[in-house]
């Protein structure tokens, strides 16, 4: 397996998975091929566009070639949880449902590849605008994958509080009690076994909220600035101004937004899921 393939870990979902329509053509003069960002083969997707879902977070391509979403990890495809009953939930086919209806008769459109794994380009998806990665992670139907978002730090950021969102709101996989898809492909172990993961919500339980459990005042002192002219100078001619950082204000407010806008989506997707159900 080779040492700087980050997406070695994740192995196709198929043995039967198109072989590289490429490799029939000898490597270029100098025995190199150009490399991806993340390691691999770089390949393109232009024009390519999706035919049909392989799992939870493998796409098959126009081009008959299967293509790894970016950033997401999905439960493997036989792979099972327990809900709060106590009975199993094909988890793997409901990652790969929802991918399935994200990009059915929706405009896709593949990202630049960030890498190969296993043959396969590692590349981004979008559908009508959409980001799908993030699409899935917020309704609970992969995990983000932050170690393979380090040279994207915003997706990282993003793909992370989507998934946070929808273990707090039991959303998809979260609903139920299910072992990591990376622990899974190493050694699978029985439902009755699975105490990694997520535990089940308890349906009689009050649902949680915000509380304040204490308010307490920023002792670190401010910037000691010379200004003599100043009429809060001390005798050296030196002020002390307010330990307030506009940096740090601002990167707070905006992590402060996002959480609220990811929140506000949840709450808006929740009612819809509620006025559908009215309307069975």
């Amino acid at each position: 397996m080779p040492q700087d393939d980050p997406w070695a870990a994740f192995p196709p979902s198929s043995p039967d998975a198109p072989a590289d329509p490429w490799a029939q053509f000898p490597v270029a003069k100098g025995g190199r091929k150009a490399k991806a960002r993340n390691g691999g083969t770089a390949s393109t997707l232009d024009g390519e566009g999706v035919t049909g879902t392989v799992d939870g977070d493998t796409l098959r391509a126009s081009s008959g070639r299967s293509v790894r979403l970016y950033g997401v990890d999905a439960p493997e495809l036989k792979q099972q949880g327990v809900n709060a009953l106590g009975q199993p939930v094909a988890i793997g086919q409901q990652s790969r449902n929802a991918l399935a209806e994200i990009t059915a008769n929706n405009g896709t459109t593949f990202g630049s590849p960030v890498g190969e794994s296993y043959g396969r380009p590692v590349a981004p998806l979008s559908a009508n605008g959409l980001d799908v990665g993030h699409d899935l992670a917020r309704y609970g139907n992969v995990l983000a994958a932050p170690d393979y978002l380090a040279a994207d730090p915003e997706r990282r950021f993003d793909y992370m509080q989507a998934e946070r969102l929808a273990r707090e709101n039991g959303l998809g996989i979260h609903g139920t009690r299910f072992q990591p898809p990376a622990e899974f492909r190493k050694a699978p172990l029985p439902l009755d076994q699975q105490k990694d993961g997520v535990a089940a919500p308890d349906p009689s339980a009050p649902l949680g909220g915000v509380q304040v459990v204490g308010i307490s005042e920023d002792q670190s002192e401010g910037p000691l600035v010379y200004d003599p002219g100043h009429p809060d100078a001390n005798a050296q001619g030196y002020v002390r101004y307010p330990n307030v950082r506009i940096t740090d204000e601002m990167v707070d407010l905006m992590e402060a937004r996002r959480v609220y806008e990811a929140n506000a989506t949840v709450f808006q997707a929740a009612k819809q899921l509620l006025r559908r159900a009215l309307d069975i």
